[in-house]
């Protein structure tokens, strides 16, 4: 958000969680001008695993069971491959 970045997207919010580790005090003197007030994020790396791995599995799932509007775009696309 400081950055003025979307901050729902995980493709930008996985680059930036890093920068909420302790080695970056420059970034958080900037931003709150002292130590953050709920203090440092010192394992960014547990929860940047956790959601890379429910996308995973989500993506996986979605191969196996696909979404109702998958199944009809999949539909739409073997019907014009087929008229081809």
């Amino acid at each position: 958000y400081y950055y003025g970045q979307n901050y729902l997207d995980w493709d930008i919010v996985r680059e930036y969680l890093k920068l909420l580790g302790p080695e970056n005090d420059s970034l958080h003197l900037e931003v709150w001008g002292r130590k953050p007030p709920s203090g440092y994020f010192m394992n960014w790396k547990e929860p940047y695993y956790y959601v890379e791995n429910i996308i995973y599995f989500w993506e996986q799932y979605k191969k196996i069971y696909p979404l109702p509007q998958d199944k009809t775009t999949e539909s739409k696309r073997k019907k014009s491959v087929r008229r081809k």
